[in-house]
């Protein structure tokens, strides 16, 4: 390393490079070199940035503090909402499918209003009324709808969650679409963070119980039912919490994992479309397979989406063709799928589930044609990546729309199904 840093003193760029390399190692062999450098021009620079330590105010100071015990709270909150069937005495089984969602969102959603310098009562007033308008109607639906309206409720229920916790989270500009961007990055960095979390504490319920169970103490019961359900309902705020304290974290993890992830997905589907043809199930007939075709086109959607937020202006050509070759393929599977049902609607006649996956798969083939277009504007036309940005945060107030028309007027509309 000394000898690398003394041969490309005059190369500040190269020197930037073996720093970001091995920053640790970097600043030792600088360190043992400054002596000898005190001719050369930028080493007081380098040492004035390897010795520098930023000093907390005591401002800075009390709002980690604050942002700690916020954590908490909101983490107890959600444990006491995962709970409450136990407090109240309801059915878990009637209780969890409906208000899941509520319990993750709410708990993320007030974290993200107070972990401000600045907010208003007027507008946590309209967080709570927000998120507990939806949660009432559901919760007080009649029981004589069917199933399929049932879980069609329960599955769009998260989506207007989720814009409550976004409006929040932009901090209520709903019109700075850059925000928007910001706001899909994190999405993605708190699954990557749950994920993690939720790994480590399956790793460390597997040690604890098997430590346990060698000093022949059965705990094993206590454990899950006390302590893996408030870890499952924390991981997501606790995310929420590193991403908003430390983003140095996610900001180098997210976009290696996008980088990763998108050439497998593309090779994935490409060999999925590729041997659909010989497959068994049919999608014209297999009412279960259609049902998967759908939501591994949501995920593929997602993954583009979260991809594009995660590449930088300067994106290489060759991510870019990949998400372009992504975004061709998952317009291709939709095509697919939206003739697939037509062809099932014409046989079967119209029901709330057939009406529901032809339109939100409508709406995402519009969606993957502008991301497409966009992303081909930046390929073959030099447009910056910004214009794709656009593309995808300027269309997610579409699926909010449908996500509140099937909450709330599928009930009416299919009332007799």
């Amino acid at each position: 390393m000394k000898s690398s840093i003394y041969n490309n003193l005059n190369d500040p760029e190269k020197l930037e490079e073996l720093y970001q390399s091995n920053p640790k190692r970097f600043a030792e062999a600088f360190r043992e070199l400054s002596p000898y450098l005190t001719d050369k021009p930028g080493v007081d620079f380098w040492m004035a940035r390897l010795d520098y330590q930023k000093t907390e105010t005591p401002a800075e100071k009390e709002r980690y503090r604050n942002s700690l015990w916020l954590l908490v709270l909101c983490s107890v909150f959600a444990i006491f909402l995962i709970r409450l069937p136990d407090i109240a005495g309801w059915k878990a089984e009637e209780f969890y499918p409906p208000n899941a969602p509520f319990i993750v969102f709410a708990a993320m959603t007030i974290y993200i209003f107070f972990d401000r310098k600045r907010w208003s009562k007027s507008r946590f007033g309209q967080v709570i009324v927000l998120l507990i308008v939806p949660a009432i109607y559901i919760n007080l639906l009649p029981g004589y709808f069917n199933n399929d309206i049932s879980t069609l409720i329960y599955i769009h229920s998260p989506v207007l969650l989720w814009g409550i916790f976004g409006w929040v989270y932009i901090n209520f500009n709903r019109r700075d679409l850059s925000r928007r961007a910001v706001f899909i990055r994190a999405n993605g960095d708190i699954i990557i963070l749950t994920g993690l979390f939720l790994i480590a504490g399956g790793i460390m319920t597997g040690l604890t119980l098997g430590l346990f169970d060698v000093i022949h103490v059965n705990i094993e019961k206590f454990y899950l039912y006390n302590i893996v359900p408030a870890g499952l309902v924390s991981a997501p705020v606790v995310s929420l919490w590193v991403i908003r304290h430390h983003p140095t974290i996610t900001n180098k993890l997210a976009p290696v994992i996008a980088r990763i992830f998108t050439p497998l997905v593309f090779l994935s589907l490409l060999a999925y479309l590729i041997a659909l043809p010989w497959a068994g199930p049919n999608l014209f007939s297999d009412r279960e397979f259609l049902l998967l075709f759908n939501l591994m086109l949501l995920a593929v959607a997602a993954i583009i989406a979260f991809s594009i937020s995660e590449t930088k202006q300067k994106a290489s050509r060759f991510n870019l063709a990949m998400l372009f070759g992504l975004t061709i393929m998952a317009g291709i599977a939709n095509l697919m799928a939206l003739v697939a049902i037509v062809h099932r609607i014409s046989e079967y006649g119209i029901t709330p589930n057939r009406f529901s996956v032809i339109a939100i798969n409508i709406l995402l083939f519009v969606h993957l044609i502008f991301i497409g277009r966009r992303l081909g504007q930046v390929i073959f036309q030099g447009k910056k990546v910004q214009v794709v940005e656009k593309a995808i945060t300027s269309y997610l107030p579409v699926y909010l729309l449908w996500a509140g028309f099937v909450v709330f007027f599928f009930p009416i509309i299919f009332g007799a199904y």
